[in-house]
């Protein structure tokens, strides 16, 4: 693993054992290039911040990753269509794409949803999947690794920082429903003192994986609800809150010696 750490900009390498030639980064709040309620590095375009200081960060960004071509933004729908990456295309509908084209990043954006960044060991291919609740009940686990053309164990993932299992309450339904599509997803679940149910995002989807012979998974564990001065968070803001941004591509070989 490259380190990408960067002094300036909010901007960290996951801890995470990957080829040579692949790049990963993620975002955190930092500080403020934008002067406005949202108070730090966001991303998002569609959470109601100035949009030409999105631009700014979005640009500092990819300036800062030394990309010659533009990051690849998806308008995420919490499905799990997952792309492969065209030049021509602009703001897709998708939760996820992959490519195994050198220089061009795959992106998605998160608040408290889980970011899932896929390569081989080969260093061939990458994805970057969004994956909330819906997604991964869904099957967008399942459909990220249909992408790679390679056999399982030769994955490499990286769950990143998402609402955590203390935090993320849901109804007796959902949790029924995922039981219900995968049995082993049980113990993803705890149950309060109330009656009330709270659901582990990564557990659920590194078990998913897992099953699918997937084991060489590492993690982010932070929580974004709890972590206010580091993370967005949808649940603890409401709509009025920013997004991290979670990249992951290609270094031509010459550039990544």
């Amino acid at each position: 693993m490259h380190p990408t750490t960067n002094k300036t900009l909010p901007i960290d390498s996951p801890n995470w054992p990957i080829p040579d030639n692949v790049r990963a980064i993620t975002t955190h709040r930092g500080t403020a290039l934008s002067n406005n309620d949202y108070s730090s590095f966001n991303l998002g375009l569609h959470v109601h911040d100035n949009a030409e200081q999105v631009m700014q960060h979005r640009q500092a960004l990819k300036q800062s990753l030394n990309l010659p071509n533009e990051p690849h933004w998806l308008d995420q729908i919490h499905g799990t269509r997952i792309i492969t990456l065209n030049k021509e295309q602009q703001n897709p509908q998708a939760d996820g794409s992959t490519t195994q084209e050198y220089q061009h990043a795959c992106v998605v954006l998160t608040a408290d949803c889980l970011p899932i960044l896929i390569t081989n060991t080969d260093g061939t291919q990458v994805a970057a999947v969004h994956a909330g609740w819906r997604g991964l009940l869904a099957g967008i686990v399942d459909r990220a690794i249909e992408q790679f053309h390679c056999p399982t164990k030769e994955l490499l993932v990286w769950l990143g920082p998402c609402i955590g299992p203390l935090n993320f309450e849901i109804n007796a339904t959902i949790r029924q429903q995922f039981i219900h599509s995968h049995s082993t997803w049980y113990e993803s679940f705890q149950q309060d003192t109330d009656g009330s149910w709270f659901a582990n995002l990564q557990q659920l989807a590194e078990t998913r994986f897992q099953e699918l012979g997937v084991h060489h998974i590492h993690k982010e564990t932070r929580c974004t609800f709890e972590h206010r001065n580091r993370f967005y968070s949808y649940r603890r803001d409401g709509q009025y809150t920013g997004r991290m941004a979670h990249a992951i591509w290609l270094e031509e070989p010459s550039r990544s010696g």
